[in-house]
């Protein structure tokens, strides 16, 4: 049963993949259109492959984790690549499909972010050191030791500058594009593990944001005029 669902998982993400693959269709219309269902399908997909993951390394099935962890990672590296490394082709060109593609991306990185952070504990569990998840939920909290590049370290770190990345576009409305040198340089950089992919391309646009931050004005409330 497990190997079957790991399977059926495995099948999700693919296909999910498959809508994020660039350059499908010459109308960007519909290249917009199926990538959205791509993104809403990583969306929906995320949570139970990475609880399918926590099953395969509890049972010490470090090769069954990898196998659905990798293209978790690669659906992510996709999603990230439109958000914050497609060219502006379709900008102000009418029709609301970009900003709305845009948006399922902000709300997949939002998923990320949640599941690769520890979940706040109210009173009574902090004082006995548990916390409460829901069964359709995950948290780095049901994360366990022992698999040697699935760890809470590495989800962490996503997490870390995912939350920096959203910020950014909170704050500065997404109008600030990273430099497109860096760009490049991050897009053929294809060295090291899954997880450390997914940090490449948010890491550039999580220091650029924050620099960008440091440097921005501060808001002027009208209560020294």
């Amino acid at each position: 049963r497990l190997t079957r669902e790991g399977e059926i998982l495995r099948y999700w993400l693919q296909a999910a993949i498959a809508c994020l693959t660039p350059g499908v269709f010459t109308a960007q219309a519909a290249e917009d259109a199926t990538s959205s269902r791509g993104v809403l399908a990583a969306s929906a997909s995320i949570r139970p492959a990475l609880k399918h993951i926590v099953q395969r390394i509890k049972a010490a099935d470090d090769r069954g984790a990898n196998r659905l962890y990798n293209p978790v990672m690669k659906l992510t590296e996709s999603v990230l690549h439109k958000l914050l490394l497609t060219p502006d082709k379709a900008a102000g060109g009418g029709g609301g499909t970009p900003e709305n593609l845009m948006a399922s991306c902000i709300k997949f990185v939002e998923i990320v972010v949640l599941c690769c952070s520890s979940k706040p504990q109210d009173a009574a569990n902090r004082r006995r050191g548990t916390t409460v998840t829901p069964q359709s939920d995950f948290s780095l909290d049901d994360l366990p030791e022992g698999h040697p590049l699935i760890t809470k370290e590495a989800l962490e770190s996503i997490a870390d500058y995912a939350f920096t990345v959203l910020r950014g576009l909170a704050l500065l409305g997404g109008q600030v594009k990273i430099d497109s040198n860096v760009l490049s340089s991050v897009m053929m950089s294809s060295g090291g593990s899954p997880s450390e992919q997914v940090v490449n391309i948010l890491k550039p646009a999580a220091l650029a944001y924050l620099e960008l931050d440091t440097n921005f004005p501060p808001v002027q409330d009208g209560s020294d005029e």
